[in-house]
C-alpha cells in the first residue's frame, strides 16, 4: 500500500520574503545556491521529506512551519489550502523572533 504524499502546487510570498531570498542566495558560492534550488524542488515534491526536517513552530508562531535548507537556514511557511503555501521568512534562527 503506497500513501499519497502532499504535493505543492504553489508556493506564493511577499515582497519581504523575495528581498531576503534574493539577498540569501547572492551570498551563497554557485554550490551553495544548486542545494537550496534542490531543497525546494524537494519541498515541492514532499514537504515532510526527512531531509528537510519540517517541524511545527510552537508560541507566538504556532500557526507556522519551518524546513531546513542547510544546517543553519531556514524557511518559515504556513500552509494555506490544499497544495499551496505561503512562505513567510527565510534566515537563521534569529527569524524564530
Amino acid at each position: 500500500m503506497q500513501f499519497l504524499r502532499p504535493r505543492i502546487k504553489k508556493i506564493v510570498y511577499d515582497a519581504h520574503f523575495d528581498r531576503k531570498f534574493k539577498k540569501y542566495l547572492r551570498n551563497l558560492g554557485g554550490d551553495g545556491r544548486d542545494k537550496v534550488m534542490q531543497s525546494l524542488e524537494i519541498f515541492r515534491n514532499n514537504p515532510f521529506d526527512k531531509k528537510l526536517g519540517t517541524h511545527k513552530l510552537s508560541g507566538a508562531l504556532r500557526d507556522y512551519w519551518a524546513f531546513s535548507l542547510n544546517y543553519s537556514h531556514r524557511v518559515i511557511f504556513r500552509f494555506l489550502r490544499s497544495g499551496e503555501v505561503f512562505f513567510v521568512d527565510i534566515g537563521g534562527h534569529e527569524i524564530y523572533k
